[in-house]
């Protein structure tokens, strides 16, 4: 007979709200996540009371924690923004930014906040050729970014304003490698 282990952990950070973890069995995959979202609230099953961002944030905070004790080599986190924007945008970054001392990260986004912390940026596009969808990966240099930053903070017409906020997040970004 195989004997079960149980355990239960509490995953604090600065990302996400406490989650409380169950572990039913390392060879089991029965296990239910719970959280109370909010102070007071009691704990339901995650899947039921997260949304997709919250959950992506999660996943950043296990994966930040299991980075520490079982090293990989690349993470990769695909729309980690949904549902964030400012400060809460920006703290994500800097976690991706200190998970990639020792990792590589790689992140699809759509905030400035977050991609202004990436060590190289990447343009993704699609455009339709003769009726099929081509998809083209571009590298872009400091100019590209300030660019492409410009665009997803301001939209359409990009303006003076937005060209400067763009330059300022990646000045930033230097007093982070700074710290």
């Amino acid at each position: 007979s195989s004997s079960l282990t149980s355990f239960s952990s509490t995953i604090s950070s600065s990302v996400a709200s406490s989650v409380s973890v169950s572990v039913v069995s390392a060879l089991s995959c029965n296990a239910t996540p719970l959280s109370g979202c909010s102070l007071g609230s009691s704990l339901l099953p995650l899947a039921k009371i997260a949304s997709g961002g919250e959950l992506s944030r999660v996943m950043l905070a296990l994966k930040t924690i299991f980075a520490q004790t079982d090293p990989v080599q690349t993470l990769i986190f695909d729309e980690i923004d949904t549902g964030i924007s400012g400060k809460t945008s920006r703290k994500v970054g800097m976690k991706l930014k200190e998970i990639g001392k020792s990792s590589q990260v790689i992140c699809v986004t759509h905030s400035a906040q977050i991609a202004s912390l990436a060590d190289s940026h990447f343009l993704i596009s699609k455009s339709d050729v003769s009726g099929s969808t081509e998809t083209h990966v571009d590298i872009l240099d400091y100019n590209g970014r300030i660019a492409e930053l410009s665009r997803i903070l301001g939209g359409i017409d990009i303006t003076a304003s937005q060209r400067e906020a763009a330059m300022d997040m990646l000045k930033e970004k230097d007093v982070y490698l700074q710290n």
